[in-house]
């Protein structure tokens, strides 16, 4: 009788614990569009010489915060001279004495990401030189399974995991782009051959994040979890 009443226990245990599991998948389901496929972004601004010539100096490195108006490198624009002799022709050459130097100032107040120049480099003008990003202005990118992007709105609030911080901050949805990430991808897939294989889509989810108090990094991982229903 007592082997008996523990069986039917821990039964009923395991039958609470299963509704629970059940219940807790539904409502995790209805009331949430969840993803991993998320991470922090902004605006990266790439900073070119506005004339053509040799990098002279670089004056930024990778992590460093630069304020509007610094400057950020010195670019020697080439001369022509003309070279006299038997056999007059034109010659090229950089001269930092010449006074024909450019300076190269950060447009917005930011953090220096990335250096595509060096000093020594020969530019074309517009190259960039160096690639800023505003700090205070960042966002999230979610990334929503084309199946259940349908019930995502813009105002939705959302929980943002950050993984770097190892925190949940709160967030809101600005935005649903009209198209999946794939017509964005540098090689958009085409079906040519005929042999298609279906693969669920993914439409990219413009997420606004409050972070004060704390540094995110463009680029790093996030679990964004949409409340979409009360």
């Amino acid at each position: 009788m007592k082997r008996k009443a523990i069986i039917l226990t821990v039964g009923a245990l395991f039958l609470l614990v299963g509704a629970a599991y059940i219940y807790r998948y539904w409502y995790e389901n209805e009331h949430f569009v969840q993803t991993e496929n998320a991470y922090i972004s902004g605006s990266l601004v790439q900073v070119g010489s506005p004339t053509g010539g040799r990098v002279l100096a670089i004056h930024a490195e990778i992590g460093q915060e630069v304020n509007q108006g610094d400057v950020l490198a010195r670019v020697a624009a080439p001369v022509v001279s003309s070279m006299v002799g038997s056999n007059a022709s034109l010659a090229r050459y950089y001269d930092e004495a010449a006074n024909l130097t450019s300076e190269t100032t950060a447009p917005i107040t930011g953090l220096v990401v990335a250096k595509p120049a060096s000093v020594g480099d020969t530019l074309a003008a517009g190259q960039p030189v160096v690639t800023l990003v505003d700090p205070k202005a960042l966002w999230v990118v979610a990334n929503v399974e084309e199946t259940k992007v349908g019930r995502v709105k813009p105002g939705q609030p959302v929980d943002v995991h950050v993984d770097m911080l190892g925190k949940t901050l709160p967030g809101k949805v600005e935005a649903v782009t009209p198209a999946a990430a794939a017509l964005f991808s540098f090689l958009p897939a085409q079906n040519s051959t005929g042999n298609f294989t279906k693969v669920t889509q993914v439409v990219p989810v413009k997420i606004s994040i409050d972070y004060r108090g704390y540094s995110l990094y463009p680029g790093t991982s996030v679990h964004a979890k949409i409340r979409v229903k009360e």
